[in-house]
């Protein structure tokens, strides 16, 4: 996280020579870009590790749309975990696989019930 206080310091320095007004529209700006880098840190560059360990391999091996996908249900996840940190801990989630393709979608179901997971599933 980078450091404000050096910024934050010079606005101190010269806040005397500034309006309350223009005081209260720099503090505001401040605040949003802080939240604009606790986003970008938290809920972007922190989610790229965790989407690719989602998925199990490395990226060179996903099409973007499965990238696109991971992030989604990653996004999900942190989602619940901020619901059940705030004492909400009935959250759940449903994934539905849907393939436009017959033929790949019993080889899917094939390989479920071959592993021993269909009934998981």
């Amino acid at each position: 996280m980078p450091s404000w206080r050096g910024e934050e310091g010079l606005i101190e320095e010269v806040a005397r020579r500034l309006s309350t007004g223009a005081m209260e529209r720099i503090n505001e700006s401040i605040e949003i870009l802080k939240d604009a880098v606790w986003a970008l840190e938290k809920d972007i560059l922190a989610n790229c590790e965790k989407t690719i360990d989602l998925a199990g391999v490395t990226p060179e091996f996903l099409c973007p749309e499965a990238v696109t996908i991971y992030w989604k249900i990653n996004l999900l996840l942190n989602s619940l975990d901020r619901i059940e940190v705030r004492g909400r801990d009935s959250a759940g989630m449903e994934i539905s696989l849907r393939s436009d393709n017959a033929a790949s979608m019993d080889a899917v179901i094939a390989t479920l019930k071959s592993d021993g997971l269909y009934d998981e599933f």
